[in-house]
């Protein structure tokens, strides 16, 4: 098999065009779509436990504040989607409501776990620089340390 080099067209049109790659790389990085600031206020969601009784749905929610960020605890309700047919395994779905705010970010408040009878959660919380383990009765909504 013969080598096969490169005529000096073909040279200069890969040159051209690679320059060209790149000077529109360059370009599109100029281009700020999504500037810096709106990164700070976007929410993160994590740490999604479903209740024993599987009827309701806690997560935490994070925003970045400055330097800082802040949690707060959701409650959601699922139903159980009845457009399913009888073999399908029932599917929790999200309730009608888009969820309740539990714990605000006065608590700081991450890692909620349920109670076996669903009823309570334990969550871990920072107020100032000091850390507590924290309850919360799904009845009265009262925070406990």
């Amino acid at each position: 098999m013969k080598d096969r080099n490169p005529t000096r067209p073909e040279l200069v049109v890969t040159l051209v065009t690679l320059v060209l790659l790149v000077a529109s790389g360059v370009s599109a990085q100029r281009r700020n779509n999504f500037p810096a600031a709106a990164t700070l206020s976007i929410v993160s969601v994590s740490d999604a436990q479903i209740s024993p009784d599987g009827q309701w749905v806690v997560y935490v929610t994070k925003q970045v504040t400055g330097n800082e960020y802040r949690n707060a605890i959701w409650l959601v309700r699922l139903t159980v989607d009845t457009n399913s047919s009888a073999t399908e395994v029932e599917r929790p779905v999200p309730g009608p409501n888009n969820g309740t705010q539990l714990v605000g970010a006065d608590w700081n408040p991450s890692s909620p776990r349920w109670s076996r009878d669903s009823k309570r959660l334990a969550f871990s919380g920072i107020r100032g620089k000091q850390v507590y383990v924290c309850y919360l009765s799904l009845t009265d909504r009262t925070v406990r340390t």
